[in-house]
């Protein structure tokens, strides 16, 4: 893989590149991750979590509730006002 995400090797700090994913469930992915220092070589998976709503979709899917974010909540309250 070229260019794509990534992150900071805990390691060395250099950049990390996604190597693969996979799915545990609707809201949690496994993630590979192959450090670019290849003086480092670091190897490793990361968790991601799909944590809460930030902007209402317009598309529902049944199952999934996820809650507000409080920054969205917040905005909502002083909209009713």
């Amino acid at each position: 893989m070229g260019k794509g995400a990534g992150i900071t090797c805990p390691h060395c700090d250099s950049r990390a590149l996604l190597r693969r994913t996979k799915a545990i469930s609707t809201l949690t992915r496994e993630k590979t991750y192959r450090c670019n220092n290849d003086n480092c070589g670091h190897v490793f998976v990361s968790i991601e979590e799909i944590q809460r709503t930030v902007v209402q979709p317009r598309t529902l899917r049944e199952g999934v509730n996820l809650p507000m974010s409080k920054m969205v909540l917040s905005r909502i309250a002083q909209c009713g006002q």
